[in-house]
């Protein structure tokens, strides 16, 4: 007897997994990494120009300080100038309304009491020009850098202070009126001359224009 072998018969598809009733999802790509910020250039150093060596300047901020004092410096000499001018043009009308009425009664006045009172007008009337010189310097040259005005204002103030106490004791002791308001704008201008003496100045860089 021969052998029977099966015939092969249609082979069954495999199984599939049954269909999701949710649409299907993209899958995402993991996110980029972000580059890091470029580095912030670092500014370089100021260079300091050596052909302008010993030569200072004041910065922006200080400068504008600078500009505002030495003007008010120069206002405050200017207002004591023409205060001064003034008493001294009240004393020698003063004076020569007592040598007229003495020369009226027929009397004189001594020499020495003339002498006197022609050196203190002759005092007050060259404080008075030098607080007017001073005050204009000051103004004139409320841009620059240069120390010498602020000097001269500090010294003639100085003085003027010792001039106003010695002033003062005499008014204490004769009973004349006290003059206060040449003392404080006296400390005013010694003050602001202090602090623009004091502020600091720094080398000329590259690229300024002197």
């Amino acid at each position: 007897m021969s052998e029977q072998h099966p015939q092969p018969g249609p082979q069954p598809w495999p199984q599939q997994p049954p269909a999701s009733p949710w649409p299907s999802q993209p899958t995402q790509a993991p996110p980029l990494r972000q580059a890091p910020p470029p580095a912030r250039p670092q500014p370089w150093p100021t260079q300091f120009n050596p052909a302008h060596r010993g030569i200072r300047f004041l910065s922006a901020h200080e400068a504008e300080h600078s500009r505002r004092w030495r003007l008010s410096v120069g206002i405050a000499g200017l207002i004591l100038g023409v205060g001064v001018a003034f008493y001294a043009y009240e004393n020698i009308a003063s004076v020569v309304r007592a040598v007229n009425a003495l020369e009226a009664q027929g009397r004189y006045v001594s020499q020495p009491a003339l002498m006197n009172a022609v050196l203190i007008i002759a005092v007050y009337v060259l404080v008075a020009l030098a607080y007017l010189g001073v005050g204009v310097w000051n103004i004139v040259a409320r841009r620059g850098i240069s120390s010498a005005p602020v000097i001269a204002s500090l010294v003639l103030s100085a003085i003027v202070i010792v001039l106003i106490v010695l002033l003062l004791i005499r008014s204490a002791l004769t009973g004349g009126a006290p003059q206060y308001g040449g003392l404080i704008t006296n400390v005013f201008i010694i003050v602001r001359s202090i602090g623009l003496l004091r502020m600091k100045k720094e080398p000329v860089p590259y690229g300024t224009a002197y």
